[in-house]
């Protein structure tokens, strides 16, 4: 990858000190037009992003917000962009979505949304390597909503999987409702999906319960199978999507089980079948998202993250 180019970088070329250049590029008073011209000139011959805010919107950065996802068939995503896009246009802002094929907001991605002069970045999927290791030392304002990052010292708006998990266990199993629980999941490297997966089995655990945990893969429902098969009695779905395949599968084959989800999706939109689910306020999430992009924009302030209480819905 190649080397970013910082305020010391644009110093050596031009044969002044890295204060002049960070002066020059805030257009400050005591650093003449010339000068400035120079170093504006060559900062951009070189490819230099700046860290600060300030210089985006003083350079009139538009009001543009990006918003990235790898699906918008799942009502989850689909939801709270909805949401997203309709709180940001309150505040004058005009967010535009993008799909990544990868899986991750990833550096072409990145490049795409800089290029469009966006104020900020909201991304459903994480940053790929390349992309965490560009941003590491830029003050870019990119929010990852609804997970939490493999990696340090980034912004998310999330809602508390750990709990909804362990809620879901005190409440369903523990309080001797059902006796044979499981849990499944499309696949078991999602950063969500663990965190769910803690909560429950955690709690499960302290009381000795088994539960044995399914990854079903995507597609075909085959792999339901093994919840017929084992008689479980009780079905903790990562999410309401997948949760909401079971049941189908489940009705079909007329076995009665309990199904509960998480997301909440069908409490948000009436398009989608009812499942018991734990679930956040989408509508808090989505205005704090907003109310804070607002805030980096008008007085360069650093986004917060913040983590989302769940309540369970029967």
């Amino acid at each position: 990858m190649r080397k970013r180019v910082v305020l010391l970088d644009i110093a050596k070329e031009l044969n002044v000190s890295k204060n002049t250049v960070s002066r020059a590029l805030r257009d400050c008073d005591d650093i003449s037009q010339e000068m400035k011209m120079k170093i504006k000139n060559k900062a951009k011959e070189m490819g230099y992003i700046p860290n600060s805010l300030s210089i985006f919107f003083r350079e009139n950065y538009s009001r543009l917000v990006g918003i990235v996802t790898s699906d918008l068939i799942n009502p989850y995503y689909s939801i709270n962009i909805d949401r997203i896009i309709k709180d940001l246009s309150r505040f004058g802002f005009v967010p535009i979505t993008i799909l990544t094929n990868s899986g991750y907001l990833d550096f072409e991605i990145l490049k795409s949304l800089l290029n469009y002069q966006v104020c900020a970045i909201v991304s459903f999927q994480d940053y790929s390597q390349e992309t965490y290791e560009f941003l590491k030392d830029k003050n870019i304002p990119i929010v990852l909503y609804g997970l939490l990052s493999k990696y340090e010292n980034t912004i998310s708006i999330y809602t508390d999987d750990y709990m909804g998990g362990k809620l879901v266990a005190e409440e369903y199993i523990l309080s001797k409702k059902y006796n044979n629980p499981c849990m499944i999941a499309w696949q078991d490297d999602v950063e969500t999906f663990k965190r769910r997966k803690k909560g429950f089995l955690t709690e499960l655990k302290k009381h000795n319960i088994e539960c044995p945990v399914y990854i079903v893969g995507y597609g075909s429902n085959e792999k339901f199978e093994c919840i017929i098969k084992n008689n479980h009695d009780f079905v903790f779905s990562y999410c309401d999507a997948l949760g909401i395949n079971l049941k189908d599968y489940l009705k079909e084959n007329k076995y009665k089980c309990k199904v509960y989800g998480f997301d909440g999706i069908s409490y948000y939109s009436s398009s989608n079948k009812k499942i018991s689910s734990v679930t956040s306020d989408l509508n808090k999430m989505s205005l704090y998202l907003a109310k804070e992009i607002k805030k980096s924009f008008e007085e360069n302030c650093e986004i917060k993250s913040k983590k989302f209480e769940v309540t369970l819905k029967k």
